[in-house]
């Protein structure tokens, strides 16, 4: 439970998916007990942790000298659920542990985002309750996890940068699919409220992948040689292409069409599920909100490799 006391300051805490780890987005529960306004955001498994984001909305209130001192218990733990193998809270982000508490100002869409950490969970379990006391705490039975570190991780390639990259594409350049190639990925995503555009389009950072035939798929990698659980189909009698993408934080995929600016350039655009949705707009989602992310694919262009190996040498001379 959030011991409340009287008065507030949120801190939000950014939301990002980490790509190392086993997240769950916004888990199913079986039954919660005394939620007090607190939701379950993620769960995320890594070596060394177990990490459970939740978000809290107090009370709102106009008098800003009126709010809720608040914190958690240090009888927290997690146990495979119906068990009792008890793994007992290491630390908390953005919340005091109690005796301590921590201070919100419980004014309009003041909200607060707070991590406990615990020691991590054996693989083959996809099922935890979190207890923080079996009497009157805030309490979550059955939250359902994904939990695959015992599984195969999608196949990578032997390829490290971009440059090891450009010279497998160069030397296959005469047997490339016009889709293959290394390409500057921008994603931009629109917020809309049912059919009503709601905020300005967020951007992320350009990226850089590789998209590489693999049997009748082409697949998706990061720079570095990870598959992204991205693939493309090309269409049965059709100069187009299917894409789909895995989403296993929600258990999800989006799919859509290429849509061909020019020879060099193609764009994507497909819903993302209601869950990551959530994630993302958090205190501002609402029932009818849909997001939408629009892929932007940039063709690099295929050089010679030790051409361009020792160019980029030259350059780093010429700069010392």
């Amino acid at each position: 439970m959030l011991t409340q006391k009287t008065t507030i300051t949120l801190l939000f805490l950014a939301l990002f998916l980490p790509m190392q780890a086993q997240v769950t987005i916004f888990p199913e529960v079986d039954k919660v007990k005394n939620s007090r306004r607190i939701e379950i955001v993620k769960v995320e498994l890594t070596d060394e942790f177990t990490i459970i984001d939740f978000y809290y909305a107090p009370i709102r209130t106009e008098n800003s000298t009126v709010g809720e001192w608040i914190c958690v218990s240090n009888k927290y733990y997690i146990t495979p659920a119906k068990m009792d193998m008890r793994k007992y809270l290491i630390m908390a982000k953005n919340v005091s542990i109690c005796p301590k508490s921590t201070k919100v100002i419980t004014t309009q869409r003041e909200d607060i985002t707070y991590q406990l950490y615990f020691p991590p969970l054996e693989t083959g379990i996809y099922k935890i309750d979190i207890i923080e006391k079996k009497s009157g705490g805030t309490n979550f039975y059955g939250v359902h996890i994904n939990n695959q570190r015992d599984r195969n991780a999608p196949d990578s390639v032997p390829y490290r940068n971009q440059v090891a990259f450009m010279k497998y594409f160069y030397t296959h350049k005469d047997r490339l699919d016009k889709i293959e190639g290394l390409w500057k990925l921008d994603i931009r995503q629109q917020h809309f409220f049912y059919h009503d555009r709601y905020a300005e389009d967020l951007t992320t950072e350009p990226q850089v992948v590789a998209i590489m035939k693999k049997g009748n798929l082409f697949i998706t990698y990061g720079e570095h040689g990870n598959n992204r659980d991205e693939y493309f189909r090309k269409l049965t009698g059709k100069k187009g292409y299917f894409f789909r993408k895995k989403i296993p934080e929600v258990e999800s995929e989006a799919s859509g069409y290429i849509v061909f600016g020019n020879p060099n350039q193609f764009f994507i655009k497909y819903i993302l599920p209601d869950r990551l949705a959530h994630y993302y707009l958090l205190k501002d989602y609402m029932s009818g909100d849909k997001l939408y992310e629009i892929a932007k694919y940039t063709r690099i262009p295929v050089e010679n490799p030790i051409i361009k190996t020792n160019l980029l040498e030259i350059k780093k001379d010429s700069i010392k």
